[in-house]
């Protein structure tokens, strides 16, 4: 069928296309979400260095608090990529295969094309593009929960050991549910940001 047909195919064309929309904006707002969680991250993160290294060793016991505030952060950061990549499949998979069917075979898609370019990655240059997030969400809670520990001599109370082995339990945990996200698509980043329109206009 093409665009051109009467009947219920413009109708569902018309859906199909104000579904597109719909959950376009939603990555969108979940891309704007992530920015605003990594600011968050590193805005927690300056604080309680700040305040720890400023004042007396005891004040490094603080520290102990940047693994459940980063982790609990990074869970949302997470969780935001996995529906993006679930909406980004949905649309690739599923949507544009309607509209191609009730317009052209040979329709292009950008989220398509994009995706056959990232697939062939490595783990390797796929986990170099994630750098930044295993580095704040995962690298400088642990730095800092042993720096604590350093700073403090291990003369930990017991109430402050528990906070260690629970910060460093609760970013082994964060780091598993990470590492699921992005196994569940075989290491392979849906590009929801080329849904955003380029400079030339629109063509997904």
């Amino acid at each position: 069928m093409r665009v051109s047909d009467t009947g219920p195919h413009d109708r569902w064309l018309t859906a199909a296309l104000a579904e597109f929309q719909a959950l376009r904006g939603e990555i969108v707002q979940r891309i704007q979400l992530q920015q605003v969680l990594l600011g968050l991250t590193i805005t927690a993160l300056g604080a309680l260095l700040s305040v720890a290294l400023a004042g007396t060793s005891s004040r490094a016991s603080l520290l102990f608090a940047t693994p459940f505030v980063t982790s609990a952060l990074g869970f949302a950061y997470s969780d935001h990529a996995r529906r993006i990549n679930m909406l980004g499949k949905y649309i690739r998979d599923e949507l544009w295969r309607d509209v191609r069917r009730l317009t052209d075979d040979g329709l292009s898609s950008w989220e398509e094309a994009f995706f056959g370019v990232i697939s062939p990655r490595t783990p390797f240059q796929a986990g170099l593009s994630s750098a930044y997030i295993v580095s704040l969400f995962i690298v400088s809670p642990i730095a800092a929960n042993c720096y604590a520990g350093v700073a403090l001599n291990w003369d930990l109370a017991s109430g402050e050991w528990i906070l260690w082995a629970g910060g460093l339990g609760t970013t082994l945990i964060y780091s598993a549910y990470a590492s699921a996200v992005a196994l569940q698509y075989g290491l392979k980043r849906v590009s929801h940001r080329a849904l955003l329109p380029p400079a030339g206009g629109y063509h997904a």
